[in-house]
């Protein structure tokens, strides 16, 4: 399981890179000042949460941060990947 994030306006008024620092975050995050990502996924709200399973298919999206949606949707996904064990 891979975990990417992505942001745009970089510089207005903190940098996700800051972002990313004071909130200890370790997983790559995407620039897309071009909003190609944004487009791609029709998210325009702050923070978007998108879980995305191994054939692309979108399996998890909401425009705020909902933890057990998320733990959710992972652990379906992890039960799927070993067979339900």
């Amino acid at each position: 399981m891979k975990v990417i994030a992505f942001g745009f306006e970089w510089d207005m008024p903190y940098s996700c890179e800051e972002w990313a620092e004071t909130f200890g975050i370790t997983y790559p995050i995407l620039d897309d000042s071009d909003y190609s990502l944004v487009e791609l996924f029709g998210l325009y709200y702050i923070p978007h949460n998108v879980i995305i399973d191994h054939e692309m298919t979108i399996r998890h999206s909401n425009y705020e941060f909902d933890e057990t949606g998320i733990i959710q949707t992972i652990e379906e996904l992890l039960a799927e990947t070993n067979g339900g064990d």
